[in-house]
């Protein structure tokens, strides 16, 4: 998890600040520590088991506008909100084959 946060910390970061000209010039360590900063902490990052992204969910010509895809660790993963009536599709993902 602490590699694949930093990788995408460090990409994001590059990318914003590309054509940016630092007057004092900073290392990348010193963006990603800041922007870990930012969000409140490792340790308050590390909290985090779950996300929902609403949204339009597409897979290949198949689309679902207004969805609701919630992510909880380890892994599981819903493309419909349980709050609602659900649609034609609603299904979960524990990332098993």
């Amino acid at each position: 998890m602490q590699g694949r946060f930093s990788r995408r910390a460090v990409s994001i970061l590059l990318i914003s600040t590309a054509g940016y000209s630092f007057a004092d010039k900073i290392s990348v360590e010193q963006i990603v520590q800041r922007h870990i900063q930012a969000l409140g902490g490792r340790d308050n990052i590390e909290t985090v088991r779950s996300t929902v992204t609403r949204g339009e969910y597409r897979e290949g010509t198949f689309t679902i506008p207004g969805a609701y895809v919630a992510k909880m660790r380890p892994y599981y993963r819903t493309i419909c909100d349980p709050r609602q009536k659900w649609g034609e599709v609603c299904e979960g993902y524990d990332g098993s084959a």
